[in-house]
């Protein structure tokens, strides 16, 4: 049972890993486009995570509770203010004279960012990582260089991704972000861990007709009408059937999904105002009242609306013929 706008977990129990199709359907109404959405599923172990000594209490708990609910199997994932072998999930240290040491870190992985300088203040966190939109951010580095970001803090990168290593800007205290003490922090954390750390996937959600951007790690794009290259700039047209199309990495693997979808400005059962209208069907469209739509429909031919008088035209007929067959007969003799 969910509201308008509202996020809703779906559990879906699948004996075997892979990729999968799914779809949630709506009652039938009126509009029938919107009755289906389609979704891209990946089915994954979880994955076997070494909190380290620097994550913080509420990372400790939150892992507990995750590793509790889900045990461990997949692939191995660290999280912590100090680089591992595995794939790291790295937090700032405390201690802000180490920042040095963990740039250095940075480089020797081969990581194209960086930690900046250290800011106080107020930012809201928005991103594709959980429910993570408007909780608030009041310390953080800069994150400077190349990669994925995957989630801003004020407009600038706070959770950055480059190869194996996932950087967040902030410490998950209490002292750096409202998030760790938010209803989101455990679905957040394990969005960041299941999602992002252990085997990232890309969900790329579009409309049909327009032009999306598909992620560096894909080279091809698999649909019912089979493989299709991507080209060089990795800007392609949306296909107007809805569904779901699965990115594919030069070796053959699934690395993510394309999932179309209906507009969902098309359900919104509210006149259109004029910028709105302007900007889908250009500035050169002009509205008019109703009670002019037949001046604009027939004036500007010379043409007339004539439906009124041909239906008393056609009455006018129909009863001159009945008084002619009731009294127009001639007399029979006996």
């Amino acid at each position: 049972v969910a509201r308008a706008g509202d996020h809703v977990p779906l559990a879906a129990e699948l004996a075997q890993g892979g990729w999968f199709t799914a779809t949630v359907d709506l009652d039938a109404d009126e509009l029938r486009t919107d009755d289906r959405r389609w979704l891209a599923v990946k089915v994954a172990a979880p994955p076997a995570v070494q909190v380290g000594q620097g994550a913080g209490r509420f990372v400790q708990e939150a892992i507990a509770v995750l590793g509790q609910a889900t045990p461990a199997g997949g692939a191995r994932v660290a999280i912590g203010d100090q680089l591992g072998s595995a794939s790291t999930i790295l937090l700032p240290p405390a201690d802000p004279a180490l920042i040095g040491a963990t740039n250095r870190a940075l480089a020797s992985r081969g990581a194209r960012f960086r930690f900046g300088e250290l800011l106080n203040g107020e930012w809201g966190l928005s991103g594709d990582v959980g429910l993570i939109d408007d909780i608030s951010v009041y310390r953080r580095y800069r994150l400077r260089g190349e990669g994925a970001v995957l989630a801003t803090a004020g407009g600038d990168p706070w959770i950055m991704r480059d190869g194996d290593i996932v950087a967040l800007a902030s410490r998950l205290d209490e002292t750096w972000t409202a998030l760790p003490v938010s209803a989101v922090f455990v679905p957040f954390m394990d969005f960041l861990v299941n999602r992002v750390a252990a085997a990232p996937t890309w969900t790329v959600r579009a409309t049909p007709g327009t032009i999306v951007s598909i992620p560096p790690v894909a080279t091809a794009l698999a649909g019912p009408g089979g493989v299709v290259a991507l080209p060089a700039d990795r800007r392609v047209p949306v296909p107007r059937t809805l569904g779901v199309r699965f990115l594919l990495a030069p070796s053959g693997d699934t690395v993510g999904a394309l999932e179309i979808n209906h507009d969902a400005r098309e359900s919104r059962l509210v006149p259109a105002t004029r910028m709105q209208i302007r900007g889908s069907l250009g500035t050169d469209a002009r509205t008019i009242r109703a009670s002019a739509l037949e001046r604009e429909v027939f004036g500007g031919f010379r043409r007339a609306e004539v439906t009124g008088m041909l239906l008393v035209a056609a009455l006018v007929a129909a009863v001159a013929e009945l008084v002619v067959a009731s009294f127009g007969g001639a007399a029979r003799p006996e």
